[in-house]
């Protein structure tokens, strides 16, 4: 693991702001401290670029700590920030927990704040005072649902439960909510009322029959995104004991309702892209504002989620799930009773198993949060569910390397930048599946990302904080032949190249050479300056987990259902043709379709 490094890169001092506040009562381990009142302004990096702090004392206090413009990522970065804000100013110490699941933007304020500290004159090693210790002691609860998991789909059933009436509690591993999907891109769907509001007619129906056709006809159903419709009928799927046509198209007309339901609980979503994307307002990735709009709700419907709590074990009674036993904030266990629920997630966070299940994504970096370790597969495997298709995992082909992370950069492989090899040349369509743009640069051995200045600029990228539009990832350069020799690689090859991918882009045609449709080139690359940078495969998404059946219920070795246990989201693998619907978007399905479920059986 690269070590983590912090430099401040400005320091301002603001003086004769004074704030009384010594009259406020200070914990032992900032009595000692003093400061010469004042605001003092520092910088640093992020995660994601600068971030600047404002910090106020008085003589013998922090007094106010406001952080200023900056773009961590949406609730994961921006939250942990607050979070560890808060604790500062109410306990005066440094000495802070950095919030599981968002550790970097964390570590950032405590290290900001302590440099505005000595700016001050203070001594930070006089705000030292530990935590208190947590003497919680935790009563085993009883409830109609436990959800295992704060992610996008924990976050739905639990939302969707609440609403039906039910008495649910979620568990959450981590010190955040969201999960993988607080860094998601975009929903998908059709009849969408944003879309109607644009002026976009997809017949929800024709548009999930072009996603899970039932037989070869329904192919040809007219839909304007025919030339990328996905989910083609495969005969061998009728093989499978599980196929459920019906089940699947029932789950694709969900989409609809779900992406109208989410904006009607407060989730912000801007205008669609391409047709059938909705992203976050401006084209943001949708991940942050889906948590902060679920998280509020929560709040609103006053329901009990429990941060920093693992489930470590589910509890059986005659072959019947029962509960679950889980791990409070300070160990101790206790056991919440009910049907349980299972929205842990994927596994590509834990290296072991990526190396037992696909050896060739071994050491890779990953786009998951730490959350997503396997455990709820585990804890279902312990119990007879069956763990399928666990080799099928998805990367982002092209992604790379920076300041701790790796920051995919699919959103501008998708809309016009290009890849190249050692000899700067093109060797695939960039916007096609990962797995084959992943097979291709593997074949290459070494790749690299190119775009120009125009691509900067449209919503997708300019909007993308975090990831593709920290510029700090890329060499730059006036030239294509001058950034080749910044990157590396052959400059004549990538001149050659640029220019007739170029004269594609002018004139309007699609490119000849990969197959790249002209909707997906939206620059000519022909705007100085240009950007390149090396690039690598990172892990995305598992595709295998626990067989489930239609009602999202775990299957034993018989494939005969666990009952008063569920399982949903990134965890699971659904039936066929159910596979071919879009996994973020189903989140929201099936967690809601897991609370409709126990609502109506209970």
């Amino acid at each position: 693991m690269k070590k983590l490094f912090f430099s401040v890169i400005l320091m301002t001092v603001v003086v004769g702001i004074f704030i009384v506040g010594a009259c406020q009562s200070s914990p032992s381990g900032a009595r000692k401290a003093s400061f010469k009142p004042g605001t003092y302004h520092v910088e640093g990096m992020g995660h994601n670029g600068i971030v600047p702090v404002s910090v106020t004392f008085t003589r013998d206090r922090i007094y106010d700590i406001v952080i200023g413009d900056n773009d961590e990522s949406r609730y994961l970065g921006t939250k942990a920030m607050e979070i560890v804000r808060a604790d500062i100013l109410n306990r005066q110490s440094l000495n802070v927990d950095k919030v599981a699941g968002a550790t970097i933007s964390g570590r950032v304020l405590q290290y900001l704040v302590s440099q505005a500290v000595i700016a001050a004159g203070g001594n930070p090693d006089l705000l030292n005072s530990p935590p208190p210790k947590d003497d919680t002691k935790y009563k085993d609860e009883t409830v109609d649902l436990v959800v295992v998991g704060g992610g996008g789909t924990g976050l739905a059933a639990t939302v969707e439960a609440s609403l039906l009436g039910l008495n649910v509690i979620m568990i959450e591993q981590l010190g955040i909510l969201g999960g993988s999907s607080g860094r998601a891109g975009h929903f998908y769907g059709g009849g969408i009322r944003l879309q109607v509001a644009q002026g976009i007619d997809l017949d929800p129906e024709r548009y999930v029959l072009t996603r899970i056709p039932r037989n070869q006809a329904d192919v040809d159903y007219p839909t304007p995104l025919e030339v990328r419709s996905r989910g083609r009928y495969n005969p061998a799927w009728e093989q499978d004991p599980l196929y459920n046509w019906q089940a699947a198209y029932n789950l694709g007309k969900m989409l609809t309702e779900s992406i109208n339901w989410a904006q009607d609980i407060g989730v912000q979503f801007g205008p669609v892209q391409k047709l059938e994307q909705h992203p976050g307002p401006k084209a943001e990735r949708l991940g942050g504002f889906l948590v902060e709009g679920y998280q509020k709700k929560l709040d609103e419907l006053k329901v009990d989620y429990r941060l920093n709590t693992k489930g470590i074990e589910l509890i059986m009674k005659d072959g019947k799930c029962i509960g679950i036993k889980v791990t409070g904030p300070n160990g101790s266990e206790y056991n919440i009773f009910g049907n349980v629920l299972l929205a842990t997630g994927g596994f590509l966070a834990n290296q072991e198993m990526v190396a037992q299940y696909y050896p060739p994504f071994a050491g890779l970096p990953t786009d998951q949060t730490s959350g997503a370790d396997g455990s709820g597969l585990r804890m279902a495997q312990a119990v007879g569910a069956q763990l399928i298709n666990m080799a099928e995992i998805s990367s982002h082909p092209l992604a790379t390397y920076w300041n701790g992370a790796s920051r995919s950069l699919s959103l501008p492989a998708g809309n016009g930048a290009i890849a190249v090899n050692k000899a700067g040349k093109r060797f695939a369509n960039e916007s096609n599946t990962y797995s084959v743009v992943a097979a291709a640069c593997l074949e290459q051995g070494e790749v690299w990302c190119v775009f120009d200045h125009a691509l900067t600029q449209i919503d997708n990228f300019s909007e993308d904080k975090g990831l593709s539009n920290v510029m700090e990832l890329y060499q730059k350069a006036d030239t294509p032949e001058e950034l080749a020799v910044k990157l590396g690689i052959d400059p004549e090859g990538l001149a050659t190249t640029i220019k007739r991918y170029s004269s594609f882009v002018i004139n309007q045609k699609d490119d000849e050479d990969t197959g790249k449709s002209i909707v997906t080139m939206r620059s000519a690359l022909i705007t100085p300056p240009y950007y390149g940078v090396k690039t690598n495969i990172e892990t995305h998404i598992s595709g295998g987990g626990i067989k489930v059946d239609h009602e999202f219920r775990p299957l034993d070795a018989n494939n005969k259902p666990i009952l008063g246990l569920y399982a949903a989201g990134e965890a699971t693998v659904l039936p066929l043709p159910s596979r071919s619907l879009p996994p973020f978007s189903m989140t929201t399905v099936g967690g809601r379709f897991v609370a409709q479920v126990v609502a109506k059986n209970k």
